[in-house]
């Protein structure tokens, strides 16, 4: 039987996995040691590289949120979680008009925050997906996050109201808006 926490974890991996990585093609492990080890080297060759911070935190976060699932690996989801907070926010001080690069870090805290007791990452994820939506009102997944992570304090124990209906209702109605469901 599923726990609450389990649930929250299945749709923010899901969810995350859907909207950030849904065009990317996986890697396999030996392609994804390769290509970290090229944004290492390409970080190291231009510290100021906004898009290499951001790219390498999307393998973290994609490597965190495969892992949360199984509890053995928890503290490596947890870490790669961290390392893409860690990308995301040099590639938003390197370029702070980045709406993708705040959607992404609202995605890793809100997955972070599912993966742990720490209910403060939550409002975290909402502010950067509200960051996102002001940067770029047309950012689908930015509306897409914020509505899920609105969602994801009712499911907690004890409950954290982190948004009103009508705000994630509005969520919800402008990420449909902006990009209706297929075959409906």
């Amino acid at each position: 039987m599923m726990n609450q926490r389990s649930v929250i974890q299945q749709t923010v991996l899901g969810v995350s996995l859907w909207l950030l990585l849904g065009s990317m093609v996986p890697l396999t492990c030996a392609q994804e040691k390769k290509t970290l080890a090229d944004y290492h080297k390409a970080i190291a060759i231009n510290p100021n590289d906004d898009k290499a911070y951001f790219e390498r935190g999307q393998i973290y976060l994609s490597r965190g949120l495969q892992a949360l699932g199984p509890v053995t690996s928890r503290a490596k989801a947890i870490q790669d979680l961290d390392n893409a907070i860690r990308d995301y926010n040099k590639a938003i001080q390197l370029h702070p008009h980045s709406a993708v690069a705040f959607a992404a870090r609202g995605f890793a805290y809100a997955a972070k925050g599912a993966g742990t007791p720490d209910l403060d990452l939550f409002p975290r994820a909402i502010a950067d997906f509200n960051k996102a939506i002001l940067l770029d009102p047309t950012l689908v997944a930015a509306y897409r996050g914020k509505a899920q992570a609105c969602e994801y304090g009712s499911l907690v124990i004890p409950p954290v109201k982190l948004c009103d209906n009508k705000e994630l209702l509005a969520a919800y109605r402008k990420s449909i808006e902006l990009a209706p469901p297929q075959g409906v």
